[in-house]
């Protein structure tokens, strides 16, 4: 993703979309975090209201699900088999103000879903292993999930990204997914293999329509080459839709790479923040062996 305009954007916040890889990319000292650190730590968070995450990992069946937003929320470790020392990560953040949550849950009206409130509903890996890759332990802002009924047709999902866009809120938004993420292909014992071609082939695919400002094809990715390998579930694909949503416009690369050979690491941002962030960018190197 290469060719991409950059393009003022007027919206009140700002977009990141970042493919969350695996657990073990939050802890300090691995090659991913060390390079989300590199492009995205020297932000200012202090300029938001809040963070809000939107996870592959939060997905929902009918509704949206505001979780999170106390202070050092409890994190979720919803996976097996990798390091004990991620049990002992946590988050540090401030509590937001009642008033902010209240604006907030109002906000997501938009969407035209049932909205629960669930301030103390932990935060799964979804949400804490960008944050803490890229930010460290302490956050100086609240930070919330919002969880998504991903499932959903994505251009409906694109749809929620332009509304919630649109809100009078300065939040950094943060979808975390990956464009390419295939478990049952996982290579372990590969963790700097090239992609297979499969993968390669829908990534170039998806670079070329968003290169041409072609998003209508993005909406079905199970008709690109590598499709339906590539995107065997949608919940990690729609993150990255509804982030351009969100944008309004198509999301500047700020890094890409691949990890165990059937998992995309693409940092991509909306252009108001591509433009702070783009001298930093560079190639996500592939995380240690396991």
């Amino acid at each position: 993703m290469n060719n991409i305009e950059i393009s003022p954007h007027d919206g009140h916040g700002a977009v990141l979309h970042l493919a969350h890889g695996t657990p073990d990319f939050a802890l300090p000292g691995g090659e991913p975090a060390a390079r989300w650190r590199t492009l995205l730590g020297r932000m200012d968070l202090g300029r938001y209201e809040a963070v809000v995450v939107v996870s592959a990992h939060a997905a929902e069946k009918a509704r949206a699900v505001l979780a999170g937003g106390i202070a050092s929320p409890p994190l979720l470790h919803d996976y097996r088999g990798f390091s004990p020392k991620l049990n002992d990560l946590h988050l540090k953040t401030p509590a937001a103000a009642e008033e902010l949550r209240h604006r907030l849950l109002a906000g997501l009206g938009v969407l035209g879903l049932p909205v629960a409130d669930e301030p103390t509903r932990p935060l799964d890996h979804g949400v804490w292993v960008p944050l803490l890759g890229a930010f460290g332990s302490r956050l100086p802002v609240p930070v919330f999930s919002l969880g998504l009924p991903l499932h959903n047709p994505l251009g409906r999902v694109r749809k929620w990204g332009e509304e919630l866009g649109s809100l009078p809120i300065r939040v950094l938004w943060i979808s975390s997914g990956g464009i390419v993420h295939n478990l049952s292909a996982l290579a372990w014992d590969e963790p700097e293999g090239v992609p297979y071609g499969w993968a390669r082939d829908f990534w170039e695919a998806v670079e070329t329509h968003t290169a041409k400002h072609a998003f209508e094809p993005l909406l079905d990715p199970w008709t690109l080459p590598g499709g339906s390998l590539a995107v065997p579930t949608r919940e990690h694909y729609a993150p990255f839709i509804l982030a351009s949503g969100l944008a309004g416009r198509p999301l500047v690369p700020l890094a890409e790479g691949f990890a165990y050979r059937s998992l995309s690491l693409e940092v991509l941002a909306g252009a108001r923040l591509a433009r702070e962030l783009r001298p930093q960018a560079a190639p996500i190197p592939h995380p240690p062996s396991l």
